[in-house]
């Protein structure tokens, strides 16, 4: 009997952490006919302090954000990604979509700012943006983007950290 009561002492925090809602998916990459969710990830942040003489400063800090993988999970059939957004926060200009450089184990921004790394914002004359009957929009690219890696960034739910980390989704576009 006390060995009953102490396994549903210990199981009782996983039923109550079972029934908590959880937050709410913004992003899908479709493949064929089916849509699967894209895991957030956040980004990590190297800040390398520049050099002074006689306390006059010669360099800036160099700042560099990280994704760590040499490559993403979510991979991309063709050259024009198609996705499902669910805009929470912001509008869908909002969104943008970020080159990455690659690296032998992990990927990084071009630029520590998103406006510095060339963004391709989610607009009418770049992509085809469907709104679907469950609030959500279906987007594809009206060019194909080139081969490589890249992070799907909503400028408007930006929960930075002090080192100016941010949530993203990363995506790989095959040739």
């Amino acid at each position: 009997m006390k060995y009953i009561l102490g396994i549903l002492l210990f199981l009782s925090p996983l039923f109550l952490m079972a029934q908590m809602p959880a937050e709410p998916t913004e992003v899908w990459i479709c493949v064929g006919d089916s849509a699967y969710p894209l895991p957030p990830l956040r980004t990590q942040t190297e800040v390398r302090p520049g050099w002074k003489i006689a306390d006059v400063a010669k360099t800036r800090d160099r700042v560099t954000r990280y994704i760590w993988g040499a490559r993403s999970r979510q991979i991309s059939p063709s050259n024009k990604p198609e996705f499902l957004l669910r805009v929470l926060k912001g509008t869908l200009h909002d969104w943008v979509i970020l080159p990455l450089k690659k690296r032998k184990q992990y990927r990084k921004l071009p630029k520590p700012t998103i406006e510095d790394c060339n963004p391709i914002y989610l607009e009418l004359n770049t992509f085809r943006i469907e709104l679907l009957k469950d609030e959500r929009y279906r987007i594809s690219p009206l060019l194909s983007l080139p081969a490589g890696e890249y992070l799907l960034v909503n400028r408007a739910n930006l929960k930075r950290t002090e080192e100016g980390d941010f949530q993203a989704y990363d995506f790989t576009v095959e040739k």
